[in-house]
């Protein structure tokens, strides 16, 4: 069985080190998101850990040793990409371990963008339309991984892309009543978001080091919101 390493965003790795298994296929993930859609995709065919503990921030979490030694014996690693995780570059280079037989695989199946502060933005899965296609990526390597369960894995990506397309137009229906496509948020991760439904945000952290603002970035916050009668600031949570 090949072990596979995958970036599903803008690098895809994989590892083509031989590991034979008697028991479920092993798959990692690096945080929530991917879980949930690994999980939608394979149901009980595989054993999912998720490295990025739930209530935590992704792009600041460091690996364990633990983590580390899950991804070396995995079957199937899971990561965003685009400089989203703070270890997933220092692997593949093998900063982090000597992880050797990668590829590296670029993904043109999607349009990229850049931010406000001209950095790749990795948060692709926020636009319904492209986290089809980040399913469709899932899809094929758990297909690859266990040809057996190919055609329930496809089944069970289509069915998740139809949510994910009933979800795309619901935003849609929901935001054409909108008196203004204006918004504040905490940080600049809605690029794919605001470019699928015609909104602009104002992030108020720095998507490069997440510096809180300064007070003339403060008073420029509050003056922005002023001008176009905002009172709401949106935040993601971690819960």
């Amino acid at each position: 069985m090949k072990k596979y390493l995958l970036m599903t965003f803008a690098l895809l790795f994989i590892s083509c080190t031989p590991q034979e298994i008697d028991s479920l296929a092993q798959v990692v993930t690096s945080f929530y998101p991917l879980t949930y859609f690994t999980e939608q995709i394979a149901g009980d065919y595989v054993n999912i850990t998720q490295i990025t503990p739930d209530g935590i921030e992704p792009h600041e979490y460091a690996l364990s040793t633990n983590d580390l030694k899950a991804i070396e014996t995995a079957d199937l690693t899971v990561a965003q990409g685009g400089a989203f995780e703070n270890w997933a570059e220092e692997f593949y280079f093998g900063q982090l371990v000597d992880y050797s037989g990668l590829v590296l695989v670029y993904s043109h199946e999607m349009d990229f963008v850049l931010n406000e502060e001209n950095l790749l933005d990795p948060h692709v899965w926020l636009d319904p339309v492209l986290a089809q296609e980040m399913v469709l990526l899932l899809s094929d390597y758990l297909s690859e991984l266990d040809p057996e369960h190919a055609p329930e894995f496809r089944t069970n990506a289509e069915a998740i892309r139809a949510k994910l397309a009933a979800l795309d137009e619901e935003i849609s229906a929901g935001l054409s009543s909108c008196q203004t496509n204006k918004l504040i948020v905490t940080h600049d991760a809605f690029s794919y978001f605001s470019s699928r439904y015609n909104l602009e945000t104002l992030p108020l952290l720095n998507a490069a080091d997440f510096d809180e603002p300064s007070l003339q970035e403060l008073k420029d916050l509050a003056d922005y919101a002023k001008e176009n009668g905002l009172a709401v600031i949106y935040m993601e949570s971690l819960e």
